[in-house]
């Protein structure tokens, strides 16, 4: 997001960029957090596309989780979960009650410490079955399928967070302007501007639950490893509500996603053909990829009636 910065920041032409601070941390971290999250989250509708297959083959798509040393990754991308979640949260306090923003230090740290103390918990939770494996066995690669899928997983997010940190943090030329909070004012401008405005905060706050819940399930309740695609179809067979809140998760938690990628990409690719053609092609493939999410769900949901 495009604020002022306060101090300190270095004056060009153009605006300021913020060379410091925790608005500068915050706002930085948002970002990368979001660019991995939506790329995670692309990876993860296609991986439940196998299920056109049947469980076998949602389990060979998701080998490379159950391996042990494809845990901290795991662990990684939760906390980016909770970190962009909480962030969020602020963020969107700051936006609707900017009076708040004069606490903006003391909000930081209270949300720094609950970070902390729900990073704790979801790394020994997440961790502790590799505390009785030896070094050999958390760094066996039991196939070279699962290692090439991790590698596509993990890798590939590191060119654009390497990205946005390089631009972002005013190391690059162009000014990358913020705010010590990071908030940002309605758009009154455009109409559709404020109404995505709206729906990403308000998507914010309802998939902080959903997303919660639901990695409080797949990731405490149950371990990693007992993710199979039996267990999918017997989930919803138990719960039949979770087509409904999955369906709500896939459709928020993208929508939100490839709103916020445009939010960033608009930052950086500030005008010309370049740009419409990229915003296209991510909203086309981003309604394609939606409806091919949706059709997983009502596919399970059919194999659970046949």
């Amino acid at each position: 997001m495009s604020t002022v910065a306060s101090q300190p920041r270095t004056a060009i032409k153009g605006g300021a960029i913020y060379r410091g601070g925790t608005g500068m941390l915050t706002w930085l971290l948002h970002r990368i957090s979001g660019v991995a999250v939506v790329y995670f989250l692309t990876l993860h509708i296609f991986e439940a596309m196998n299920l056109f297959g049947g469980p076998a083959a949602y389990n060979a798509a998701t080998d490379a989780y159950k391996q042990p040393w494809f845990r901290p990754f795991e662990v990684a991308l939760v906390l980016a979960v909770v970190y962009h979640a909480l962030n969020g949260l602020r963020v969107a306090m700051f936006d609707y009650w900017p009076q708040t923003t004069k606490h903006h230090r003391i909000v930081f740290r209270i949300g720094a410490a609950i970070f902390v103390l729900i990073a704790l918990a979801v790394a020994i939770v997440m961790l502790r079955p590799l505390f009785s494996l030896s070094l050999a066995q958390i760094f066996e690669v039991k196939s070279a399928g699962s290692l090439i899928y991790a590698l596509v997983i993990v890798l590939p997010v590191a060119l654009p967070v390497l990205y946005i940190a390089w631009r972002g943090s005013g190391l690059s030329t162009g000014p990358m302007i913020v705010s010590p909070s990071s908030s940002r004012p309605a758009p009154t401008m455009s109409r559709f501007e404020n109404l995505a405005w709206q729906f990403m905060r308000l998507s914010g706050v309802v998939m902080v639950l959903l997303i919660f819940l639901h990695l409080f399930i797949m990731h405490f309740t149950n371990d990693i490893t007992a993710i199979t695609g039996q267990f999918v179809f017997d989930r919803f067979a138990a719960t039949p509500i979770w087509i409904i809140i999955d369906l709500l998760i896939l459709f928020l938690a993208w929508l939100h996603g490839l709103n916020g990628l445009r939010i960033v990409l608009t930052d950086y690719i500030r005008r010309g053909n370049a740009r419409k053609i990229v915003l296209a092609v991510i909203g086309l493939f981003g309604l394609v990829w939606l409806a091919t999410g949706a059709a997983v769900l009502f596919y399970v949901q059919r194999g659970l009636g046949a």
